[in-house]
């Protein structure tokens, strides 16, 4: 067995991962017991008295000869009650999302990333497909073809040997798969040397020209300073797009319910 609190799980080696929650009910209406898998879960969050499980079984915490640590019948962890104020569980979610904070922010640390404009990932996000599709004639346009016998229909459709032997993919599970396709190190590599050639240029003489210079120049010294704040603190790319939404533990919950109302 072995309790992994940073992410909020519990693992068995012979039972499969405690931490999830999958149901939205807190207390049962005749027991006045948590729901187990609830949002109060004993087997999630811990036990409500010290040592004692949801069976009401007892055990000495803290004494290395009381086995099991866990309870066979229920999995509530014979520990103190006072876990509750900080044991978290997590949500699985039924598709990826992408942060707000992360998207909306100026600037866009996804955008930064993926070098991309904000718009064109706001129609990938929020499923804007044909907005996509079309975007700067990057993609064939769909159209039907003559009739063929014996042929699906979307068999049937122009551009369609195109995207036969590609992955499409919308929404931010797309947004992720872009994320971790990508080489931080490369990144950096690659905006120091684009800066350097900007910076031998020296002035085109055109105002215009000279501000988007300076515009890109200063993009890519965002772009390699993000890269490397994710590479100095072990953190994925990826990570911008939740696939979990985490639980508050119980006690802080109710604490704030009775706060207000």
């Amino acid at each position: 067995m072995k309790l992994d609190r940073n992410e909020s799980k519990i693992f068995f080696y012979d039972r499969p991962v405690v931490g999830e929650v999958t149901k939205p009910y807190t207390f049962h209406y005749k027991t006045n017991k948590p729901e187990k898998d609830g949002l109060f879960c004993e087997r999630i969050f811990g036990p409500i008295k010290s040592g004692i499980c949801a069976c009401g079984n007892y055990r000495v915490i803290g004494d290395e000869k009381e086995d099991p640590k866990f309870c066979e019948q229920c999995g509530v962890e014979f520990v103190d009650s006072r876990i509750r104020r900080y044991q978290m569980g997590y949500i699985k979610l039924a598709c990826p999302i992408t942060h707000v904070w992360y998207l909306k922010s100026l600037p866009s640390y996804i955008a930064n990333l993926l070098d991309k404009p904000i718009k064109e990932l706001e129609g990938l996000i929020y499923c804007d497909v044909g907005e996509i599709l079309y975007y700067k004639g990057t993609y064939p346009k769909f159209s039907f073809a003559k009739t063929v016998a014996k042929k699906p229909t979307f068999l049937r459709l122009r551009g369609f040997d195109t995207f036969r032997n590609r992955e499409i993919s919308i929404g931010a599970s797309a947004i992720r798969e872009q994320l971790a396709d990508l080489d931080l190190r490369l990144i950096i590599d690659c905006s120091l040397v684009e800066w350097k050639e900007l910076g031998e240029e020296g002035p085109t003489g055109n105002e215009w020209e000279d501000r988007k210079i300076v515009r890109r120049k200063n993009f890519l010294v965002r772009r390699m300073e993000l890269a490397k704040n994710f590479i100095r603190t072990n953190v994925e790319a990826e990570w911008m797009v939740l696939c979990l939404s985490p639980v508050l533990p119980p006690r802080i919950e109710t604490d704030h319910s009775n706060r207000w109302g």
